[in-house]
């Protein structure tokens, strides 16, 4: 959300995509994700594709676009995809890739115990959270930070560093570095297995799940 707000108060944004509404609460009703409502409250053209072919019909649909900013859509893009903008597609990330390459890579950095974490800017490949590095900021994490604060303070953090780093990148003075792949961890998805209460587990690990 904070991405996308920043992104229309400086850029001309054609388009918002994001999942399916899903079944929310004890009514299982269709709920729409909240980054739609906001979207669509402001003016913006939004889809909600439920596959890759139809996230590519839907941005060709749409007409010709310059550069794509991903965060935290929880979905590979496929190379079909990644080819459609002239100046391809950007990713938002939470973590100091290549560390917690993946899905949750905030829940895992506090399950690990990890001090430090940040939000890394990369140029989006086929591979996981592999494409080169834009930019990246570090932040502290907080001995009382949960996974709600913690993301909130990223994703701001995110937002801040995209305005900053995306006219630059637009005007080819800031060039991708490879990332390497040294000290790489995975984040794989926070499962319901994880969620369960261990008595002598950590402090950290029970503020993540």
């Amino acid at each position: 959300m904070p991405s996308l707000a920043a992104l229309t108060d400086s850029e001309d944004v054609g388009l918002v995509v994001t999942q399916p509404d899903r079944p929310k609460g004890r009514s299982g009703r269709p709920a729409p994700p909240k980054i739609k409502e906001f979207a669509l409250s402001i003016g913006l053209d939004v889809i909600q594709p439920d596959s890759s072919e139809a996230l590519k019909e839907g941005l060709e649909s749409h007409g010709p676009f310059e550069v794509g900013v991903v965060v935290a859509y929880g979905r590979l893009l496929s190379p079909e995809v990644l080819v459609l903008p002239s100046r391809g597609m950007l990713n938002v990330h939470f973590s100091l890739l290549p560390r917690w390459r993946g899905a949750a890579p905030v829940g895992r950095a506090l399950m690990q115990g990890d001090t430090m974490t940040g939000v890394t800017i990369i140029q989006l490949d086929e591979g996981l959270d592999t494409g080169p590095v834009l930019t990246a900021q570090a932040l502290d994490i907080d001995p009382d930070d949960d996974l709600g604060a913690l993301t909130e303070r990223l994703a701001n953090m995110g937002a801040r560093l995209l305005i900053d780093s995306l006219p630059k990148y637009l005007k080819g003075s800031l060039r991708a570095v490879e990332q390497s792949d040294d000290g790489m961890t995975y984040a794989a998805k926070i499962t319901s297995e994880d969620r369960a209460l261990n008595v002598d587990t950590t402090p950290e690990v029970i503020l993540a799940a």
